[in-house]
């Protein structure tokens, strides 16, 4: 976990110099994957970015089941997503792991 933290800040730093350098139009989408637990993960977009689009699937990069219910919010402020796996009765069980990609903006 401490890895994919380091590598958020990493991503983070590098795309606020390319928010506050180039103007909005000019600055490229940055990508951020968060993998963790099925009951739920949060990826932040570095400062100055908020969400643009996301997707969820299994740790292993494979795509969820067609039946599998998978759930998502923005974060307080708008500058992230929270997902998670939500069973119901008879739903095949979740994966052991997720992971949620999401392309920030400016």
């Amino acid at each position: 976990m401490r890895r994919t933290r380091f590598l958020g800040v990493s991503v983070a730093a590098v795309a606020a110099g390319v928010c506050l350098v180039a103007p909005a139009w000019a600055a490229g989408p940055v990508t951020v994957a968060v993998t963790g637990p099925a009951s739920g993960v949060v990826a932040y977009c570095p400062p100055g970015m908020r969400p643009g689009s996301w997707s969820v699937t299994g740790g292993d990069g494979s795509p969820l089941a067609g039946d599998q219910r998978q759930e998502w919010t923005v974060t307080t402020g708008v500058t992230g997503i929270a997902a998670w796996i939500a069973p119901y009765d008879h739903s095949p069980p979740p994966p052991a792991t997720i992971t949620l990609t999401v392309v920030c903006v400016c």
